[in-house]
């Protein structure tokens, strides 16, 4: 598997180069499919990524090399992104590629709070309009009793004439719920 040539190589290099973090890119990418990556394997690609962040992090590669930056941050986005990891293992590789682009941590702006709070509104009205719709399916799926005769026609009058009186109910509420 051409995957565990990397993984050797890789473990063998004191300091790294832009070409290394492609070929670790490339074999996890490009795993034939008849070939799968186990438990044992992801660890070991893990910890090649560990060492590949610890190397960025302590300065340990060939700065002359501009394409670095850009293999190093391609190489966490494409590993953040596959299945074989946990998801702390995920969440760790997140953390790496906002500390490589300078994102501030998750919440640390107004204007991440701003959204957030607005999510949670969205979220509040779109329930309250499901459970509305749901009471609507409610009203919709009532059958009338069939009434027999003339007293029986003025009891069906008053039965519809009471449905249609709830739907418009509802009617002002969903108007009231939703925002203009």
């Amino acid at each position: 598997m051409y995957l565990k040539t990397v993984l050797q190589t890789l473990s063998n290099k004191k300091q790294l180069e832009a070409e290394d973090l492609y070929k670790l890119n490339e074999a996890t990418f490009n795993v034939p499919e008849e070939e799968s990556i186990d438990d044992k394997m992801a660890a070991k690609l893990f910890a090649a990524v560990e060492k590949v962040v610890a190397s960025y992090t302590a300065g340990r590669y060939d700065k002359e090399d501009s394409n670095f930056f850009y293999d190093y941050v391609a190489l966490l986005g494409m590993m953040q992104n596959q299945h074989f990891f946990s998801g702390k293992q995920h969440q760790m590789m997140l953390s790496w590629l906002k500390d490589a682009l300078g994102e501030k941590p998750k919440g640390s702006s107004k204007a991440m709070t701003r959204l957030e709070e607005e999510n949670r509104k969205l979220q509040e009205e779109m329930k309250k309009l499901k459970d509305l719709t749901n009471a609507v399916q409610t009203l919709r799926n009532i059958r009338l009793p069939e009434a027999e005769g003339s007293a029986g026609l003025f009891c069906r009058f008053s039965q519809l004439r009471s449905v249609e009186m709830s739907l418009r109910h509802l009617q002002i509420i969903c108007f009231m719920l939703v925002p203009n």
